[in-house]
């Protein structure tokens, strides 16, 4: 049955994007169309600082179990995953599937119940758990909450100090409290 829905799932995955396809080059000329490719592909640059939103998470933590249907994190929340979910790491926003988040500590944007886009911060190391995320820090919200230039945003436990502005830090964090326990600078 699984099998069934997923194999509908993709051809409707695979109709949409070809649908968006045509539309998008139904009037555009053969010579407009290399010249587009051309400068696609010639664009190496990371999104600039100014481009990225913080990233405030509705619900974080260790993926226990993912499939392409549903997540679920600390082994204990679980969500359904939407049709046109974003997975993609923090740091340089890499496109990964959702099914690479399995044993990781990850944020999660999710919206009626249903989880919009997924952000891997890191390999969980274990007795005690952590997660090292590294990061340039921009600044310090409300909540001690740290906003890193990647859009990643990380609670602060007391006593924690932030770096100055566009400092490289490591944040260690507790995935039983979703808390940076120590930020250094790098």
């Amino acid at each position: 049955m699984p099998t069934v829905s997923r194999s509908r799932r993709m051809k409707r995955i695979h109709l949409r994007n070809l649908k968006a396809s045509l539309q998008m080059t139904r009037g555009i000329t053969v010579g407009s169309a290399v010249v587009l490719l051309v400068l696609v592909a010639c664009q190496t640059s990371p999104p600039s600082a100014t481009d990225l939103e913080a990233r405030l998470p509705d619900d974080a933590g260790v993926v226990t179990l993912v499939s392409l249907e549903q997540i679920e994190v600390d082994g204990e929340k679980s969500y359904p995953v939407s049709e046109d979910l974003e997975s993609f790491t923090t740091g340089d926003h890499t496109v990964r599937p959702i099914l690479s988040w399995k044993d990781r500590y990850v944020h999660l944007g999710v919206e009626d119940g249903v989880v919009q886009w997924v952000a891997g911060i890191g390999i969980v190391a274990s007795d005690p758990p952590r997660v090292l995320y590294a990061g340039v820090f921009e600044r310090l919200e409300e909540e001690r909450r740290a906003v890193f230039r990647d859009g990643t945003v990380l609670a602060l436990a007391e006593g924690v100090s932030p770096p100055s502005k566009g400092s490289e830090a490591l944040a260690t964090i507790d995935p039983s409290n979703d808390l940076v326990i120590s930020l250094k600078v790098q």
